[in-house]
């Protein structure tokens, strides 16, 4: 077998070694080969099948965390597996591996058919699948839920629409800090205006009463200056 036969096969062991340490793959940002759109599905790795069996108890425990933190979330949750743990995983992507070799084989010996021998020195069936696709086949492992894109994790495209997501996030955060500091000034002004008005009203209060008591003293004046006006002797042609 030539190194062009063993490219999936040896993309495939390199997927699955960096699934196991998803954070290394992280900082990496490794690209994903590009599969033909009409060959045998991708292989799912161990720690793909144990994302996808846990993803949705992350999410009903950590209802408002981002997609980022949830990830990180099961990155953490498969380190802490043993061994023995992580076996059942592991022998599905073994099995899944198997699959994935035996029908790509079938599938490059369906191409060979199709292709005329001077097209095969010209250009090997392989090369002219990698030419030919543009995108790799969307990822059946990865469910379209609340709101999610149906993108494949620690691809280019994931870790770009995560980006996005925390980068609005941000944006919303902030704004909403905005929102609280002039919903605090507005309060105070608030507060401030109410101590204004229930001192006005105090002193309108007091001022009244000053003025019954200055009525009443007035009142009584008034009184005694009539009564001592009336003792005097009335003047001629008063």
């Amino acid at each position: 077998m030539n190194s062009e036969e063993k490219d999936p096969l040896a993309m495939s062991e390199e997927e699955s070694a960096a699934t196991e340490t998803p954070i290394q793959v992280k900082k990496r940002r490794r690209k994903r080969q590009k599969l033909p759109k009409d060959g045998p599905k991708p292989i799912i790795t161990g720690y793909v099948r144990y994302m996808n069996e846990n993803r949705e108890l992350i999410r009903s425990q950590f209802p408002d965390v981002p997609i980022g933190e949830i990830t990180r979330k099961l990155a953490q949750g498969w380190a802490s597996l043993t061994d023995e743990q992580k076996k059942p995983y592991l022998d599905a992507a073994e099995l899944d591996k198997n699959r994935f070799s035996r029908e790509m084989e079938e599938y490059k010996q369906n191409q060979a058919k199709k292709t005329t021998p001077g097209e095969l020195k010209a250009t090997p069936p392989v090369e002219e699948i990698r030419k030919s696709v543009e995108k790799p086949p969307p990822a059946e492992t990865f469910e379209q839920k609340n709101g999610d894109f149906d993108i494949p994790i620690f691809t280019d495209e994931f870790l770009d629409h995560n980006k996005s997501v925390e980068t609005e996030l941000r944006a919303l955060r902030k704004s909403f800090t905005d929102y609280e500091q002039q919903n605090s000034v507005l309060e105070k002004h608030v507060e401030n205006m109410r101590n204004g008005i229930n001192k006005l009203t105090n002193e309108t209060t007091e001022m009244a009463t000053n003025n019954k008591i200055l009525q009443a003293y007035l009142e009584k004046l008034r009184s005694k200056l009539v009564n001592a006006m009336g003792s005097l002797p009335a003047a001629s042609g008063s």
